[in-house]
């Protein structure tokens, strides 16, 4: 268990299909919290803080009931993590009054897939003053178009409270190199850097 911060999974459903992700096999079964299991696991978490998740916690079916249950029933500090490639507009005033919501954290791998989608969605949530973080995954046998996707992030005013960088562990030049261009991207932010271990 991690003492910091727990993550809750609400469905395996995700529409994306990122090559590195267990949920973007289309023939996985479709598995969801019911709200009840939700609601029950966010009171009785022992973390502070948790990280709703997926696949991709947007396509969750009772997610309008969920954000209409933790308006008066949240006490737990809330993280969101989401591929940023569903329209999230009809969300985000919700979001914005919601008590404890610490912000959302932004996958990058659907950037290139789901452009326009995911530009419209950066645009709303700084309009609404939503606050958020990116995600890189750096994975040594797949690859990641990095230099397309800073190249359309260099054309925003980008203010995130902090990147998330997943990597394989650092034994891979072009690895090596790829993690380095975003922490210079992204220099005068914080970088939390996760080293992932694949078999």
């Amino acid at each position: 268990m991690n003492p910091i911060a727990k993550t809750l999974m609400l469905t395996t459903q995700c529409s994306a299909l990122c090559s590195h992700c267990p949920f973007s096999d289309p023939s996985l079964k479709r598995i969801e919290l019911t709200l009840d299991q939700v609601l029950f696991k966010l009171e009785n978490a022992q973390e502070d803080l948790v990280v709703l998740s997926g696949g991709e916690v947007f396509e969750y079916t009772q997610l309008p009931k969920l954000l209409q249950e933790l308006q008066s029933k949240n006490k737990k500090r809330l993280r969101i993590a989401t591929g940023n490639f569903i329209p999230l507009k009809n969300h985000l005033q919700i979001l914005k009054h919601l008590p404890h919501f610490e912000g959302l954290s932004l996958g990058t791998d659907t950037l290139i897939k789901f452009e326009a989608i995911w530009f419209k969605n950066m645009s709303s949530i700084q309009d609404y003053g939503i606050p958020y973080s990116l995600t890189f995954t750096l994975l040594k046998n797949i690859r990641f178009p990095l230099e397309d996707v800073l190249s359309r992030l260099s054309r925003l005013n980008l203010n995130p409270q902090f990147i998330y960088l997943r990597s394989d562990s650092l034994t891979d030049e072009t690895l090596i190199q790829q993690t380095q261009k975003v922490k210079d991207f992204f220099a005068n932010f914080t970088i939390i850097e996760d080293h992932l271990n694949h078999s």
